[in-house]
């Protein structure tokens, strides 16, 4: 086989892995904020503003924030990239959006990040040396296995998704 055909297959795998694992969870995007989605609105649970989420404040704000300043309770987690990725969310695009649409932008991010991440799990089982459709199954069912429903459907799922295609893009 040639190196250009390679190539080709590689291409095609990649748009097969990165479309299923980008439908399994498309109606998730028909979601607004819910359960623990409601720490990551730029509104406390109390109806008032988050004072870290709803307000605009600098990139460096966030990293001496923890995760759950701007709804007041006490927290250890720290996840400043999450919280500036909520922030700005919220700021570019969700205060944009009719009401009951804010969770869009936060959702349709997080399905692609789950696209990337099956896409990084192929291209790593590609460099290990797993044969093509291999690593092509293996990505796909990473893809859409229901495992991971929580972490793509849901907004605070976001920490998780960027913990791994971070620490698989470093790999």
């Amino acid at each position: 086989m040639t190196e250009t055909s390679t190539e080709n297959r590689f291409g095609l795998h990649v748009l097969v892995v990165v479309l299923l694992a980008f439908f399994a969870y498309f109606p998730a995007l028909g979601n607004d904020f819910a359960f623990d989605d409601t720490l990551a609105s730029p509104t406390t649970n109390d109806g008032g503003p988050d004072a870290v989420i709803g307000q605009s404040h600098p990139p460096w704000f966030f990293f001496g924030q923890h995760y759950w300043a701007g709804e007041g309770k006490n927290s250890t987690l720290y996840r400043p990239v999450t919280i500036l990725s909520y922030a700005w969310t919220h700021h570019a695009v969700a205060k944009h959006m009719p009401e009951g649409w804010t969770g869009f932008p936060h959702h349709l991010i997080n399905l692609l990040l789950g696209a990337w991440a099956a896409f990084l799990v192929l291209w790593m089982m590609r460099d290990v040396g797993v044969c093509a459709m291999g690593a092509l199954l293996t990505a796909a069912l990473f893809g859409v296995h229901a495992l991971h429903s929580e972490v793509v459907a849901g907004i605070v799922g976001r920490a998780e998704l960027f913990s791994f295609c971070f620490g698989a893009a470093g790999l």
